[in-house]
């Protein structure tokens, strides 16, 4: 601390110079006596004037013996407005950095919490996902393999059934309550059909028709009314029966079907070998498919020879539209009626055939029919995924080039269009199934089936379920506050400056009056 100033007190030598200055005044006082109230008054006046100058000295002297400069009061006020000056730039930048610093902070803050936000709904999609994708692989082989198991015991069922009852001899056999049991593996599989074609040889040909003009009726009945209860479903002879081996017309393979069904089929060609249809399931609407050389098409005959190679195996054909005319094995509202909301008789069928062997002991025995089945895709690919999940594509492609696009939503398969419609962005999500389930070592040598796989991706719309918006809502939140303090700050910073504006303000006031006051 620094001590008080002491006062000063004037020298000897001021104070004779002071005494000498009163001597000087009274001596030139007038001495006429009408000037005497004027010189009382003028003394007066001086003497006042000397009390204020030697005030004036002493200060003077004061300041000069302290070191202290004296200014005049012009020169004050420019000081002081120089300094007033200096003081706003400086707070002016001192809130500047601040609001600078607690606006990075805060965005700093945001982004960071953004971040992790984000991050953990992605990852929660990717585990979500890998979870889902995993499912519906196990899910497409399981039902994959349900289709082979349930037509293999089909088929093993047909075959004990031959070999175990007495005067049955291929091919000229009916399978007992074939409906019943083929109606318990078409609810299994989800398939839309199954029928049974026998394996008649060329020189067998004669024998066979005989045996299937005198039996088609019977064996048509029979399926009817185990499915009906009745004949009334039955649409009569308006397609009736063909007491011969019949194949696609050529007509229609070139240039498609044209409405007409009795062009659709034609007498086969001479073969050493024809698989003839004969029971079906479900009750057919007519008799027009009985005699239907299954391999009659030209594209089927790769296939044929897998099916005699491997004998055990389910193999496939391409996939296309449901193939066979209303009002010969059904009527459109029949097929309809097969048909939910989801999907239709135009999207993507695909058939599919097991060979029936003579001796069910022995899979590497004669091949002595064969069953055929179908059906729609998003039919047979159902109860893959969680009611509430949607948005992860499916594409069904196989070794034929053929690719379609599903989209599962939910339990329901919905089909898309013809091709890859995937997502590209999410190509590195990509998980495979492999539905070309086999237990033969030259299977994948073959090339006359189509083999299938499943590939699976993501969507945006099933990314966008992990996408909270309460990601947004917390980093708006966030923001908001920071806004608000930095607001405040700003505010309260504004009204201490004002303050301190308003008392440099009052100081100079003061200083002025003083100044005038003192002259």
């Amino acid at each position: 601390r620094i001590p008080p100033i002491p006062p000063v007190r004037p020298t000897m030598q001021h104070q004779h110079h002071l005494e000498d200055q009163r001597e000087e005044q009274r001596s030139q006082q007038p001495s006429h006596g009408t000037h005497i109230s004027m010189s009382n008054s003028n003394t007066n006046d001086d003497v006042e004037n000397s009390v204020t100058q030697d005030h004036d000295d002493l200060q003077g002297f004061h300041q000069y013996h302290h070191g202290v400069e004296h200014h005049a009061p012009e020169e004050q006020s420019v000081i002081t407005s120089v300094k007033k000056s200096s003081a706003t730039t400086s707070g002016l930048l001192r809130r500047s950095i601040v609001a600078f610093v607690l606006f990075v902070v805060s965005m700093a803050v945001v982004w960071t919490c953004y971040y992790y936000l984000e991050k953990e709904g992605q990852d929660d999609f990717e585990k979500s996902y890998a979870q889902l994708s995993n499912k519906v692989v196990h899910a497409v082989i399981d039902q994959q393999r349900t289709i082979r198991r349930t037509m293999r015991q089909l088929a093993s069922f047909v075959s004990t059934i031959v070999k175990t009852t007495p005067d049955m001899e291929w091919p000229a056999v009916t399978i007992p309550y074939f409906y019943v049991n083929a109606i318990d593996t078409m609810q299994e599989s989800r398939i839309e059909y199954i029928s049974i074609n026998h394996a008649v040889k060329k020189e067998q040909m004669d024998p066979w028709l005989q045996f299937a003009g005198a039996n088609y009726e019977a064996m048509v009945e029979e399926s009817h009314v185990l499915q009906n209860g009745n004949m009334d479903k039955f649409g009569g002879g308006g397609y009736g029966y063909h007491p011969y081996i019949t194949m696609i017309n050529d007509e229609v393979l070139k240039e498609g079907f044209n409405g007409d069904a009795s062009v659709f089929l034609r007498d086969d060609v001479d073969r050493p070998i024809y698989f003839a249809e004969w029971q079906h399931c479900k009750a057919p609407y007519t008799y027009g498919m009985i005699n239907f050389n299954l391999f009659g098409h030209p594209f089927s005959q790769g296939f044929l020879k897998d099916m005699l190679q491997l004998k055990n195996q389910t193999l496939f054909f391409g996939t296309a539209p449901y193939g066979i005319p209303p009002g010969i094995t059904y009527t459109a509202e029949a097929h309809e009626a097969a048909h939910d909301e989801f999907s239709a008789v135009d999207h993507p069928h695909s058939i599919f055939a097991v060979p029936v062997v003579e001796d069910p002991a022995d899979p590497q025995s004669e091949v002595v029919a064969a069953l055929s089945a179908g059906g729609a895709w998003d039919a047979v690919l159902y109860d893959l995924l969680p009611e509430d999940v949607e948005g992860i594509y499916a594409i069904l492609s196989n070794t034929c080039n053929q690719n379609f696009t599903f989209e599962m939503v939910g339990r329901r398969t919905i089909y898309m269009g013809i091709g890859d419609l995937h997502d590209t962005s999410y190509d590195s999500y990509e998980v495979v199934a492999d539905m070309a389930i086999n237990d033969h070592a030259d299977f994948a040598s073959t090339t006359g089936s189509c083999k299938y796989s499943m590939r699976i991706y993501p969507s945006a719309k099933f990314e966008n379920q992990f996408k909270s918006s309460i990601n947004r809502i917390v980093a708006i939140v966030i923001s908001v506050t920071f806004a608000v303090i930095l607001m405040v700050f700003v505010g309260f910073e504004t009204l201490m400056q004002t303050k301190r504006q308003a008392r440099e303000r009052t100081k100079v006031f003061l200083a002025s009056n003083v100044s005038v006051s003192e002259k």
